[in-house]
């Protein structure tokens, strides 16, 4: 749970920092389990910030998210994924057992 904010912070910040906040109100999840040929599973959940990628918000947009994904992963070992390019902080990608995951060498495969 966080802290109440200096007054002098945004609307938008004052919003985000509410007293009975919880990360996860503000995030919307795309999850999809794969079954891989060796019977093995793992995950990939996308969050996505469902709020404004204002530019002066970039470093708490990136707090936010980061909560949410200590949130939504517990203690369950993952790899988290954060969007290239630095004007778009709303994005996190999540993979569970990656180090399990059957790859195949790259030979021309595309989207």
């Amino acid at each position: 749970m966080f802290k109440r904010p200096p007054k002098q912070l945004s609307a938008y910040l004052q919003y985000l920092f509410t007293k009975n906040f919880t990360t996860m109100k503000k995030i919307d999840v795309f999850e999809t389990v794969i079954k891989q040929k060796s019977g093995k599973f793992f995950k990939i959940a996308v969050l996505r910030a469902n709020v404004p990628c204002d530019p002066s918000m970039i470093e708490a947009i990136n707090a936010e998210m980061n909560n949410a994904v200590s949130e939504y992963v517990g203690t369950k070992g993952h790899n988290t994924f954060v969007e290239e390019h630095p004007d778009t902080p709303n994005l996190r990608i999540i993979i569970s057992d990656l180090n399990d995951i059957d790859f195949v060498p790259f030979d021309g495969q595309s989207l």
